[in-house]
């Protein structure tokens, strides 16, 4: 019987979530990583994350 790959889907880690939000408002990871720095502005964009998906 051949395999048609892994039975199982990838774990669903925080940083993959997280990317694909920053990848639907277009920020690449290493601009939210610079993003970070600054508190204010992380709270800005963790909150336009979470307005995309309705979780606010």
């Amino acid at each position: 019987m051949p395999s048609c790959g892994s039975q199982f889907a990838a774990r669903a880690t925080w940083r993959r979530t997280f990317t694909e939000h920053l990848r639907a408002i277009g920020i690449s990871w290493d601009e939210g990583q610079t993003t970070a720095a600054d508190r204010a502005r992380w709270r800005s964009l963790a909150a336009q994350c979470a307005l995309r998906r309705r979780r606010i």
